[in-house]
């Protein structure tokens, strides 16, 4: 009689991991043994036998192949549990809210519901605009973002090359560029979507913060709520990522507008500083006229800036009530202590902004001076007064804007006009001197700071 000898090696300990897995593995190799050496063996002599014992057993196929059935069904779904991220696919014909898990009850959102390039992409309580509303259109396996405010636009991996760990994330005209391409996954263990950038699919949308206004870039993958997403539209089925999706791709044939050249890399310095400042200042006009239901604020300066305040998230326009009132009574209104958004305010009696530049360095922001009189008044009759809110003062120089349009000469004698809400730009110096001779004293200033 030949007897033919099956050693199995099971091991002593199981090291970290998927155990189950392994486990299950491990089981059924062992079943694919068994059915190789009785295949192999007589029917008359088919035993096995361990290494410490032998074990007779009479022959059973029928048995076999249904313990076999069973530890690949096993095996099949151990893998299937041990998948904690896949890609998904998204209905690119409807548009979707995006919250952020973090933050709680905040959205994606295009800051002041812009429809320009260069629009930053921030966190915002549910304001039912388009600047919250997305629609994903496919491109590959990955999808470009689109707004419903900016149909022009796609979310933008603020870089002039690859994406990086900390870049920030803007609109910008549709390029067709793999940083304008995202791959929406689900991890199971989080109940949550992460939208990914097909540039790198290691960084994926991260919000800084819960607050109204709160940045958002891309960032490594760790897990934290923050780059975590509630997409209750998106459907769970499975596809496979396309090994190209880091591969740039040409424009869609429909995008036949002018390309505009990607912006720079998102640095520190202070060109990057000025164009930011710049796009917040236009973002928070627009945001400041839908916040009011004004289509012009025709030199109200008051309410102006209190809408300015709001719309930059500096103030709750409802619980704040002390940042309000006519220019020569705006700096009085104001309280000390904390808004209600977590700004610290800060009052300076009496402070031009170059005494505000002189106590707190060269480059401050987030700065209103209120002024005694109106333009054209005089100091016995000094009307209702002025106020400015200055949104930053970069190396000397002062980027605002206006609660009304006005017409100026320029160096070559030519008439030029500054809209209300635009960006304007002046000295320190030059500031001082023309709302001085415009306004009169400057009663004070409040600086607004986390």
């Amino acid at each position: 009689m030949k007897v033919y000898i099956i050693r199995i090696r099971t091991g002593k300990k199981l090291m970290s991991g998927n155990i189950c897995a392994i486990i299950i593995y491990r089981i059924y190799m062992r079943m694919v043994w068994q059915i190789l050496f009785w295949a192999k063996a007589p029917v008359a002599e088919r035993q096995i036998i361990t290494m410490k014992k032998r074990v007779f057993v009479k022959e059973k196929v029928l048995s076999f192949v249904l313990a076999l059935a069973m530890c690949v069904s096993l095996g099949t779904t151990g893998i299937n549990a041990a998948t904690a991220s896949y890609a998904v696919t998204v209905a690119t014909d409807k548009y979707y809210t995006i919250k952020n898990v973090g933050s709680g009850n905040k959205y994606l959102n295009v800051y002041a519901n812009s429809s320009a390039n260069n629009a930053n992409i921030t966190l915002w309580e549910a304001d039912g605009t388009g600047g919250e509303e997305f629609q994903f259109v496919k491109s590959g396996s990955s999808y470009v973002i689109v707004p419903r405010c900016a149909k022009k636009r796609a979310l933008n991996v603020y870089t002039a090359g690859s994406a990086k760990d900390g870049n920030n994330v803007c609109t910008w005209t549709k390029t067709g560029d793999s940083t304008q391409r995202w791959v929406v996954t689900y991890e199971d263990s989080k109940n949550a979507y992460v939208i990914r950038s097909a540039n790198n699919n290691d960084l994926c949308l991260t919000a800084a913060g819960s607050k109204n206004g709160a940045n958002v870039s891309v960032q490594k993958y760790t897990g934290r709520g923050y780059q975590l997403w509630a997409c209750s539209a998106f459907s769970a089925e499975r596809t496979d990522p396309s090994p190209s999706d880091n591969e740039e791709q040409e424009p869609s044939p429909s995008d036949n507008e002018e390309q505009e050249p990607s912006p720079s890399n998102n640095g520190i310095s202070s060109k990057n500083k000025v164009k930011a400042v710049q796009a917040q200042i236009r973002n928070a006009y627009a945001k400041a006229r839908k916040m009011s239901g004004m289509s012009s604020f025709n030199g109200w300066c008051g309410t102006y800036v209190r809408y300015q305040l709001a719309a930059l998230g500096i103030i709750n326009q409802k619980k704040d009530r002390d940042c309000n009132g006519n220019g020569n009574k705006f700096f009085g209104n104001v309280k000390t202590g904390k808004t209600s958004t977590g700004y610290k305010k800060v009052k300076l009696k009496g402070y031009r902004l170059a005494d505000v530049v002189k106590k707190y360095g060269k480059n401050v922001s987030n700065i209103l001076i209120s002024y005694t009189h109106q333009y054209g008044a005089t100091n016995k009759k000094p009307g209702a007064g002025h106020v400015v809110f200055i949104h930053a003062v970069i190396n000397g120089k002062v980027y605002y804007s206006e609660s009304y349009s006005e017409t100026y000469k320029d160096k070559k004698g030519k008439n030029q006009k500054i809209k209300e809400g635009s960006v304007r730009v002046k000295t320190v110096k030059d500031f001082d001197i023309q709302y001085t001779r415009m306004y009169g004293k400057a009663k004070g200033a409040v600086c607004f700071y986390r």
